[in-house]
């Protein structure tokens, strides 16, 4: 097989007992073959879940040295030298980068890629319950929701936010008639936002 270190001219000289001719120079060029890198596009990012995606070349001689040669990959991911893109996305955005291989003899190919990460808006799976205290007992609500990040959340009463009610449960201790009405909780990330039934 040949190399870079073959490209250069031959010629072959010729000789008997009535004499000698030489050729002239034939030329060897030696080119990279075309190298691919795939696949041709990557699937979405989840904001603070783990990503793996492994990557691929062909057309030269492996084994082959991934490298991101442009841009940048999203926060939280690396990509490895023999072309793993892992690790958990920490900001929702999208990057635009190019990956490089190189073969054993120098060659190279690239792919440029979109990667975006995203998160998942606040989903209620498990509303608040409305209940009947008597008066000077504690009464509490609780909600069980999901989200990527995981939500904030804000406890209201009669549509007005309580100072520090930011849990998913909240207790009212020694509940008064002052205390009747409606409770909700509203749940953001940054992904979106959600409100709870009252």
């Amino acid at each position: 097989a040949v190399s870079f270190a073959d490209a250069g001219g031959y010629r072959v000289a010729v000789t008997n007992l009535a004499g000698a001719v030489t050729s002239t120079v034939a030329t060897l060029t030696v080119v990279c073959p075309a190298m691919t890198v795939g696949p041709a596009s990557l699937p979405s990012g989840l904001v603070g879940s783990l990503y793996s995606q492994s990557l691929t070349a062909s057309g030269g001689w492996g084994p082959y040295i991934f490298a991101v040669t442009t841009g940048a990959l999203p926060p939280g991911l690396n990509l490895s030298s023999a072309g793993v893109l892992d690790g958990t996305p920490g900001a929702i955005g999208t990057n635009s980068f190019t990956v490089g291989a190189t073969d054993t003899n120098g060659c190279s190919g690239t792919q440029a890629y979109v990667l975006a990460v995203m998160g998942a808006p606040p989903v209620i799976a498990v509303q608040p319950q409305s209940r009947t205290n008597v008066i000077g007992t504690d009464a509490s609500f609780s909600v069980t929701a999901s989200g990527t990040p995981l939500p904030a959340y804000q406890w209201q009463f009669n549509g007005v936010s309580i100072p520090g009610a930011t849990g998913s449960s909240l207790v009212r201790s020694i509940v008064s008639f002052a205390d009747a009405g409606g409770y909700r909780v509203v749940l953001t990330n940054v992904a979106g936002a959600s409100t709870s039934a009252v």
